[in-house]
C-alpha cells in the first residue's frame, strides 16, 4: 500500500486539481516534511521506470525538480516564490526544467523560464530541455524553447540531438520544425548515428522522406549499425528499404555491427528484405560483421526459409573470411539438410 501511495498520489493530486478541487496545503506539507519525501522518494521515483534500481549515486533531487516530473504546477510556483532554486542540478533528467519538458507540463515549463531557467543548460538523460521535449513528443513546448534560446544543435545526452531524438521517436512535425529552425540534418551523435539512422530504425518513413529530401545523406557511415540501410534492413521495415535504395544507398555498404544489410535482414528473420536486398545486388557470400556472412547470421537464429533462400541464392556452406580459416555453419542449424543438399 506504501508503494501504491508514493506511485500514484501526485497523479491522484493532479487530477483532483483539475477537477476544481483544493489539495494545494496537503501537498504542500508532504514536502514541508522532509522524513516523508525522502521515503516517499524511495520507494517511487517518478522519473523512472517502476522497475529499474534506483541510481543511488545520483544526486538528491530538489522540491521543484519533483513537482516539475509530476506536473503539479502550484506546488512549483510556491516553491519558486520562496526561494528554490530554478536551475538546481539532479535526478535523472538533470533539472526541473528538462523533466517538466520530457513530461509535456507546458505550464511549468513556462514557469520556469519566466523565473530564470537556463533554456540550454546541460545534464541528465537527455542532455537538454529541447532533447526532453522533443523525445517525448511535446510540440508546443519544442516552439516555447526555441522561442526563449535553446539551440536547436545542442549536442549531449543519449540521443545526440534534438533531430535525431524527434526521428527515432517519430514525432514528424517536431522534426518539420526543427528542421525549420536551422537543425543540421546530418549531424552526428546518438546510438544510431544521425537522425536519418534513427528514423530508419523505427521505420517512421514519412520522416525518411523528409530527412532525404532536406539533404541527408543516404549512405552516411556511424552508429550501432553503420548506416541506413542495415538499421532499416535490421528492423525489418521493408517499405523503407525499397525508399532507401530508391534514392541510391549503396546494398553492399560495410559497416555495423551486422556487417551489411543483407546480414543484418538475414539475421533479424525479415525473408521479404532479404529477397529484395538480393534483386537489387546484394553480395550472398559478402564477409563481415559479427556472423561473417548472412547464412552464419540466418542459421544462428533457425530461420530456416532465409537459409534456403540464400543457399538458392549461391551462398557457400563453407567461406574463407580474410584470414583464410574456415567458416562453417552454426552448429545449431540444420546441419543435416545443408550436407544432404545438392
Amino acid at each position: 500500500m506504501a508503494q501504491y501511495s508514493a506511485r500514484y498520489w501526485a497523479q491522484n493530486a493532479a487530477a483532483i486539481k483539475k477537477s476544481g478541487k483544493q489539495v494545494s496545503p496537503i501537498v504542500k506539507e508532504y514536502f514541508e516534511v522532509e522524513t516523508a519525501f525522502e521515503f516517499g522518494y524511495q520507494l517511487y521515483r517518478p522519473d523512472r521506470s517502476w522497475e529499474e534500481e534506483p541510481n543511488d549515486l545520483e544526486e538528491p533531487v530538489t522540491y521543484l525538480y519533483y513537482a516539475s516530473v509530476c506536473g503539479l504546477f502550484d506546488c512549483a510556483r510556491e516553491l519558486l516564490e520562496t526561494g528554490a532554486e530554478v536551475n538546481a542540478q539532479g535526478g535523472r533528467y538533470g533539472n526541473a526544467l528538462q523533466a517538466a519538458s520530457y513530461g509535456g507540463h507546458e505550464a511549468i515549463v513556462r514557469l520556469l523560464l519566466e523565473k530564470g531557467a537556463e533554456v540550454n543548460a546541460q545534464g541528465g538523460w537527455y542532455g537538454n530541455a529541447l532533447q526532453a521535449a522533443s523525445e517525448g513528443g511535446h510540440e508546443a513546448i519544442v516552439r516555447l524553447l526555441l522561442e526563449k534560446g535553446a539551440e536547436v544543435n545542442a549536442q549531449g545526452g543519449g540521443y545526440g540531438n534534438a533531430l535525431y531524438t524527434a526521428s527515432e521517436g517519430g514525432h514528424e512535425a517536431i522534426v518539420r520544425l526543427l528542421l525549420e529552425k536551422g537543425a543540421e540534418v546530418n549531424a552526428q551523435g546518438g546510438w544510431y548515428g544521425n537522425a536519418l539512422h534513427a528514423a530508419s530504425e523505427g521505420g517512421h518513413e514519412a520522416i525518411v522522406r523528409l530527412l532525404l529530401e532536406k539533404g541527408a545523406e543516404v549512405n552516411a557511415q556511424g552508429g550501432w549499425y553503420g548506416n541506413a540501410l542495415c538499421t532499416a534492413s535490421e528492423g525489418g521495415h521493408e517499405a523503407t528499404v525499397r525508399l532507401l535504395l530508391e534514392k541510391g544507398a549503396e546494398v553492399n555498404a560495410q559497416g555495423g555491427g551486422y556487417g551489411n544489410a543483407l546480414q543484418a535482414a538475414s539475421y533479424g528473420g525479415h525473408e521479404a528484405i532479404v529477397r529484395l536486398l538480393l534483386e537489387k545486388g546484394a553480395e550472398v557470400n559478402a564477409q563481415g560483421g559479427w556472423y561473417g556472412n548472412a547464412l552464419q547470421a540466418a542459421s544462428s537464429r533457425r530461420h530456416e526459409a532465409i537459409v534456403r533462400l540464400l543457399l538458392e541464392k549461391g551462398a557457400e556452406i563453407n567461406v574463407t573470411d580474410d584470414d583464410q580459416s574456415t567458416m562453417g555453419l552454426d552448429s545449431g542449424v540444420y546441419t543435416d539438410y545443408f550436407l544432404s543438399s545438392p
